[in-house]
């Protein structure tokens, strides 16, 4: 079990900063963003810190720092120099995702989905986060942001947008991501149905395991029965998003009778794996890496640490955040 994070990160700090980023920018009202908020400022301490911290550990602690805050006087709070950078740091990161999430949704609203609702935001913004590759994020920050995008999402202002080309080529990867949905979910059904049976301690599933669940698929689509019209267009891209929505975001969807079928076979696939690699891997090279708790990857990209912002940021104006976090350019105006 997983050590509770209270113990390696000082709350105050984030209390601190959680005031400072308020008196800067103005908190959110709504709870799913402020929680996004919280979680941003406790990935930043963290990392400061050396400190890895999981979904698991996360949550317990923002709820925490935000009952406190709640509780706090105004006269009480005494903010730092070091708590005012980590509010700077955070609004810099949230406002440069949410721009890029902004500017890949407005281009696929308006190149694939003219008629999009706001009721399915949810899934779209899920699936173009992994293709922005900001490396580790958790699913408090994710679900801020996908409250953030329902509450100001304006489908007329989605078709009136002109973009950069970058933009639009995401938009056409997130477009091909979305026609995957069903063969994603019946490969996210399959590891479920393998992990619950095999190996249920697990907290961070490999993809090399996905990629193995997603061969097994292709190959016993007609022997179990799955619709056979489930097409692969980019493996890859669905194993990204299989990995994503699993390990980060923790959606455990019930297998059909169907996947629990492919977990057995899957199951011989993996013991077959595992049986080459101890056969051909050179154990005496630490330059292999670590290999994930389902023993079969070596890495992954949601294993990944936070996008590094620039160690002394400028103090940003609310409308003009520094961006520059990534290679992603802003939309052209």
């Amino acid at each position: 079990m997983e050590p509770p994070l209270a113990v390696n990160c000082p709350i105050d700090d984030i209390l601190g900063s959680l005031w400072a980023y308020g008196q800067r920018y103005g908190l959110p009202e709504r709870p799913a963003q402020r929680q996004g908020l919280v979680a941003t400022l406790c990935q930043l301490r963290a990392r400061a810190m050396s400190v890895t911290v999981s979904t698991h550990q996360l949550e317990p602690w923002t709820q925490q720092v935000l009952a406190q805050f709640e509780s706090i006087a105004v006269g009480e709070t005494v903010v730092d120099a070091a708590q005012d950078r980590l509010a700077q740091r955070a609004y810099q990161w949230q406002t440069a995702l949410e721009q890029q999430v902004r500017h890949t949704l407005n281009a696929y609203v308006q190149r694939y989905a003219p008629d999009l609702t706001v009721e399915m935001i949810q899934d779209v913004v899920v699936a173009a986060i992994p293709l922005l590759d900001y490396g580790m994020i958790t699913r408090a920050e994710v679900y801020g942001l996908v409250d953030q995008m329902a509450e100001t999402f304006d489908v007329q202002t989605s078709l009136r947008s002109t973009h950069n080309p970058v933009y639009v080529e995401l938009a056409a990867t997130l477009a091909t991501v979305l026609r995957q949905t069903p063969l994603e979910q019946a490969v996210k059904q399959t590891v479920t149905a393998y992990v619950s049976t095999v190996i249920p301690k697990i907290t961070q599933i490999g993809e090399d395991l996905i990629a193995n669940a997603l061969s097994a698929m292709l190959k016993n689509q007609v022997t179990f029965g799955i619709d056979v019209n489930l097409s692969l267009i980019d493996r890859q891209l669905l194993i990204q998003q299989v990995s994503f929505k699993l390990n980060t975001m923790e959606q455990s969807p019930i297998p059909a009778k169907s996947a629990e079928q492919m977990a057995a076979e899957l199951h011989q696939a993996v013991a077959d794996l595992i049986g080459d690699r101890d056969q051909s891997q050179d154990l005496t090279n630490p330059s292999a890496g670590l290999m994930s708790e389902d023993g079969l990857s070596i890495s992954s990209a949601w294993t990944s640490t936070r996008a590094q912002v620039s160690p002394e940021p400028a103090s940003p104006e609310p409308g003009t955040p520094d961006i520059a976090i990534t290679e992603l350019p802003p939309a052209q105006p």
